[in-house]
C-alpha cells in the first residue's frame, strides 16, 4: 500500500466554471479551470435527452502532479430541465504514483467514491498497488494483438477506440492500463485519455488515448471488433513488431514488470526513448541477435556483460561468443569487467591476445597494454600469453596488428618475464627485431644483469646472434670482427641496424664501426642511402667514434656530422680513427671527394677552430687538387687566412707538389668571392693577384664572373683600397696609385656602358665630397686662432694650390656638358 496525499477541487455548473469547493494542492484558476474543460460532456439539448455517459479524464503531470477528473451527472437540473453536471478533480504527487506503480484502475477504485474532507483539507488515501501478474493478466484478457496494437499506434500519435459502447467505465480504465502496461511507466506522464469523447468540438483538446463513437480529429482508430487492428507504418509498426518478437520469447508477466519500472517522464513524442527502453529488456538477446548479422555494438556489448544480464542468454555458446567478441573490440578498461567473468563467461585466450596484439602491434602501441599481460598473469597463463604477443605479427591477418611494436613488446619481455618462462623465449628467437630491441634496451636502461639475461636467452637465441650483440653490450667485451658481422648483415638491415643503435647506446661503436667498415669497402653493405641516415642518427661524445663515423658517412657520400665538435675536442683522437677508416680499400678517394664537396658550402673560413680541423683532414690529402682548390678558395671568404701560420704553411706545400695551382690561385679565390664580401677584401685579393702579374683584364674578368657586385658604390671603396693594399704588399706609392688607376681604366674601357655610366657618377660624387672634405681639412688647420679670415700658407703650400686649381679646371673644361651633348 501507498499512503499518498491529494489535492482536490469539486465543480458544478453549465454555462460557466463555479468551483464548490476545493483542499489540498491544486492549480491555479486558469490551469484548474483548462483541467475541468478538458474532455468534459457536452449538456443535453433538453431534459428529454438519455444524460451523456460519465466519464474519468486522466490528464498526465503537470508540475510534478498527476491529474485526473471524473465528469458525473447530479440529480439536479437546471432552469430548462437539463442535468447539472458535477466534475471531481483531484492531483497527486507523480513520483507517489511512480514509486508504488500505481494503476489508473488503482486510482479509480481509491477516488471515484471517495468523500471530500469538509474542512477544505488535502485527502489523504492509502493506494494499493496492481501486481504485475495481474497486469499481465488483463492483457492477455483484452488480447495481446488489440493492446500491443493500441501502444504501438500511440507511438505515432493519437489513438481513438471505437465500437466499444458496451464497455463500463471500470473496463476502459482496465484497458487503458493494460495499454500502459506495454509501455514504459513513464509514458503516463504526458498521456492524457478518456474513457469517452463526445466528438468534434469536445472541449479542452483532444486526448492521446480515447473511447469515442468516431474516430477524432487527427487520430488514428483502433476498432474494437476488428479481429487484427492496424498499426501504422512508421514507428508504431516497429514498436509491435518487437513487441510481438519479445513476447514469443519472455512472459507477458516479465514484460510488464519491466516497463513499470522504468518511470522517468516520457513525452508523446519521444519514440526513439521508448523504443531503447524496449530493447533494454530485450538487451541480451538484441544484442545476440544484432551480433549474428554482423552488427556489433560496444556499448551493448560492454553494458551486456558488466551489468550480468549477460546471464540471460539462451546458452553457454551465445555467452562464449558475446565475452570473446568483447574481449576482442573491447577496450583496455573493458579488462575489469572481462577478468572477473573470465571462467564463467568462457573466456578464449586467442581472443585476449590478439585484442593486445591489434593495440600493441603499430606505429604507436598504447602503453596501457601491459594490463593485458597483467590480466594474463592473474588468470594464470602469462608465459603463454606473454609468447604470443612477441610472435611476429601478420598484417593480413585480421587484428594481428603490424610493424611497429617491437620495442613495446620488448619492454614487456624485459620488464615481465621471468627466468622460467621457456615459451616467451622461444618466440623472442623466432622473432628478430623484438629481440634485437630487447638488446638495445638493456644497453639504453642501466642495472640490466647481463649475466642472467645471457643464461636466460642462451638456449634459445643463436649464437652467431647473441654473442656479437653482448659484446658490444659488456664493457670488457672483444670488438665484433667482419666475419661475424657479415652474420649479422646477412639477417638483413634491422639486425646490423639494431646492433649499431645497441653499441651507440652502450659507447660501444668503435668495437663494430671498423668491422662496418670493413664490409663496406668489400661492397657487402648494400644501400648506402639507408646506412648514411641511420649512421647519421646514431649518438656518439667520443671523439674516435665520431672520426669514423665522419668517415663512413663521407664514404657513403652524406655529410660530416661531427666534424665541427670533434675541432673543439680531442681532435687527434677523432685525425686517428678518421684516417684509419680512410686507410681501407676503396675509402680514400670517396671520403676525399665528399670533404670537397662539403668545404665548398660549410662556412669554415673564419672560425680558427674549424679551418685547424679543415687544414688536418686537407694535410693528409695534399695530392687532391680538387680539395686544394676549395682550400685555396676558401680565402674569398676570409682572406686573412694567409697569415694563419698553418694555413700558409700547407699552401706552401700545396703549391710545391701542385705547382700548376699557383697559376690558378687568383682565379680561384676571385671567383669565389661572396655577394657580401667587403670591397676593402676584395681590394686585398686584387691587389695579390696583379702582384702575381696576372693582366688587369683578367682581373676584371674573374670579378664579373664572382657573386660579388661590381657597381658604382662598391667599386670606388675597391679602387681606394687598393692603394692601401699594393703598401701592404711593399709597393712604392707612386706604383699603387699607377696600377690603381690602371685597374680603374680597365673596368670602365671593358664593362657594359650602363655599368661604367654608374660607376662613374658614384666615383665623381664620392670624389667630390672627398676633395670637398679634404679642402675644408686644409682651411681649418690653416686658420688662426685670433682671426678666421688669416689662414697661414707656405709659400709652397699656396704654389701647390694654384697649380691644383688650375688642375681642376683644365679638367672641368675638358669635358663635354651634357646639356650640349648628352
Amino acid at each position: 500500500m501507498i499512503r499518498a496525499e491529494f489535492g482536490w477541487a469539486l465543480r458544478a455548473s453549465h454555462e460557466e466554471y463555479t468551483v464548490l469547493a476545493s483542499g489540498g494542492p491544486v492549480p491555479g484558476a486558469g490551469d484548474l479551470a483548462e483541467a475541468f474543460s478538458r474532455c468534459a460532456p457536452d449538456a443535453p439539448a433538453d431534459g428529454k435527452d438519455e444524460d451523456p455517459p460519465s466519464r474519468v479524464v486522466l490528464d498526465g503531470v503537470r508540475d510534478g502532479r498527476f491529474g485526473l477528473t471524473f465528469h458525473e451527472w447530479s440529480r439536479d437540473i437546471d432552469a430548462v430541465g437539463r442535468p447539472i453536471p458535477l466534475s471531481r478533480y483531484f492531483s497527486v504527487p507523480y513520483a507517489v504514483l511512480a514509486s508504488g506503480g500505481i494503476t489508473y484502475r488503482d486510482l479509480y477504485a481509491a477516488l471515484h467514491a471517495v468523500e471530500q474532507p469538509r474542512n477544505g483539507g488535502a485527502l489523504r488515501i492509502e493506494l494499493p498497488g496492481t501486481p504485475a501478474g495481474e497486469q499481465a493478466a488483463a492483457v492477455g484478457r483484452f488480447g495481446f494483438g488489440r493492446v500491443a496494437a493500441a501502444a504501438s499506434s500511440l507511438l505515432d500519435g493519437p489513438v481513438t477506440v471505437t465500437r466499444a459502447e458496451e464497455l463500463t467505465v471500470e473496463e476502459r480504465l482496465a484497458f487503458f492500463d493494460a495499454v500502459a502496461a506495454l509501455l514504459p511507466y513513464g509514458r503516463r506522464a504526458h498521456l492524457v485519455a478518456s474513457t469517452w469523447h463526445d466528438g468534434a468540438g469536445g472541449a479542452g483538446g483532444e486526448p492521446g488515448l480515447a473511447f469515442a463513437a468516431r474516430t477524432l480529429d487527427g487520430s488514428s482508430e483502433l476498432d474494437w471488433r476488428a479481429p487484427s487492428p492496424a498499426v501504422g507504418t512508421t514507428a508504431a509498426a516497429g514498436y509491435l513488431r518487437r513487441l510481438s518478437e519479445l513476447a514469443e520469447r519472455r512472459p507477458p508477466s516479465a514484460i510488464v514488470a519491466y516497463l513499470a519500472e522504468r518511470t522517468e517522464p516520457l513525452a508523446g513524442t519521444d519514440a526513439a526513448r521508448t523504443f531503447q527502453i524496449l530493447d533494454e529488456l530485450d538487451m541480451p538477446d538484441a544484442v545476440l541477435r544484432k551480433a549474428r548479422e554482423g552488427r556489433f555494438s560496444y556499448d551493448a556489448l560492454h553494458r551486456l556483460f558488466a551489468s550480468g544480464r549477460f546471464r540471460e542468454l539462451p546458452s553457454d555458446e551465445d555467452r562464449r561468443y558475446l565475452f570473446n567478441e568483447l574481449v576482442l573490440r573491447g577496450r583496455i578498461e573493458d579488462l575489469e569487467v572481462v577478468e572477473p567473468l573470465w571462467t564463467e563467461a568462457g573466456g578464449d585466450f586467442e581472443a585476449l591476445a590478439k585484442a593486445a596484439r591489434a593495440k600493441l602491434w603499430r606505429l604507436e602501441p598504447e602503453p596501457a597494454t601491459v594490463r593485458y599481460l597483467w590480466s594474463a598473469e592473474r588468470l594464470g597463463f602469462a608465459d603463454a600469453f606473454l609468447a604470443r604477443l612477441t610472435e611476429r605479427p601478420d598484417p593480413e591477418r585480421s587484428l594481428e596488428g603490424a610493424p611497429g611494436g617491437e620495442a613495446a613488446v620488448a619492454r614487456l619481455v624485459r620488464t615481465r618475464s621471468k627466468a622460467e618462462y621457456t615459451l616467451t623465449f622461444s618466440a623472442l628467437a623466432g622473432n628478430g627485431p623484438v629481440s634485437y630491441e630487447l638488446f638495445h634496451q638493456f644497453a639504453s636502461e642501466p642495472g640490466t644483469d647481463l649475466d642472467d639475461w645471457y643464461e636466460r636467452l642462451k638456449r634459445f637465441v643463436p649464437a652467431e646472434v647473441l654473442l656479437p650483440f653482448f659484446r658490444v653490450l659488456r664493457e670488457d667485451g672483444a670488438p665484433v670482427d667482419a666475419d661475424a658481422l657479415s652474420r649479422i648483415a646477412a639477417r638483413g638491415p634491422g639486425c646490423l641496424k639494431m646492433l649499431l643503435r645497441t653499441a651507440a647506446a652502450g659507447g660501444r661503436l668503435e668495437g663494430v664501426l671498423p668491422a662496418f667498415a670493413a664490409l663496406l669497402s668489400l661492397g657487402a653493405i648494400p644501400d648506402p642511402g639507408f646506412w648514411a641516415v641511420e649512421l647519421t642518427a646514431l649518438d656518439s661524445a667520443r671523439a674516435g667514434e665520431q672520426g669514423m663515423l665522419d668517415a663512413l658517412l663521407m664514404r657513403l657520400d652524406g655529410p660530416p656530422r661531427h666534424l665541427e665538435n670533434a675541432a673543439a675536442g680531442d681532435w687527434p683522437k677523432y685525425l686517428e680513427a678518421f684516417e684509419l677508416i680512410c686507410g681501407l680499400p676503396g675509402m680514400a678517394d670517396p671520403v676525399a671527394a665528399r670533404l670537397t664537396d662539403h668545404l665548398r658550402d660549410w662556412s669554415w673560413q673564419r672560425d680558427p677552430r674549424r679551418a685547424a680541423a679543415v687544414l688536418g683532414l686537407a694535410s693528409a690529402r695534399e695530392d687532391v687538387p680538387d680539395l686544394a682548390r676549395v682550400l685555396l678558395a676558401g680565402r674569398a671568404a676570409e682572406p686573412s687566412l694567409i697569415e694563419d701560420a698553418r694555413y700558409a704553411s700547407w699552401r706552401r706545400r700545396v703549391l710545391t707538389r701542385l705547382p700548376y695551382l699557383a697559376a690558378e690561385e687568383a682565379a680561384l679565390t676571385l671567383a669565389a668571392l661572396r655577394p657580401e664580401a667587403e670591397p676593402e677584401q676584395v681590394a686585398r685579393l686584387c691587389a695579390e693577384a696583379i702582384d702575381r702579374r696576372t693582366p688587369l683584364e683578367e682581373v676584371v674578368d674573374h670579378l664579373t664572373g664572382s657573386a660579388w657586385r661590381l657597381g658604382g658604390d662598391q667599386v670606388v671603396r675597391l679602387l681606394n683600397g687598393i692603394r692601401h693594399a699594393f703598401t701592404t704588399l711593399g709597393w712604392t706609392r707612386p706604383d699603387a696609385e699607377e696600377f690603381a688607376l690602371a685597374l680603374a681604366r680597365a673596368i670602365v674601357r671593358t664593362r657594359h656602358p650602363a655599368l661604367v655610366e654608374e660607376i662613374r657618377e658614384h666615383t665623381a660624387r664620392q670624389t667630390l665630397l672627398e676633395i670637398e672634405y679634404q679642402y675644408q681639412l686644409l682651411q681649418n688647420v690653416m686658420m688662426d686662432p685670433l682671426d678666421d679670415e688669416v689662414l697661414h700658407l707656405s709659400d709652397r703650400t699656396r704654389a701647390d694650390l694654384v697649380e691644383l686649381a688650375e688642375w681642376v679646371m683644365s679638367l672641368a673644361r675638358s669635358s663635354r656638358s651634357r646639356t650640349w651633348f648628352g
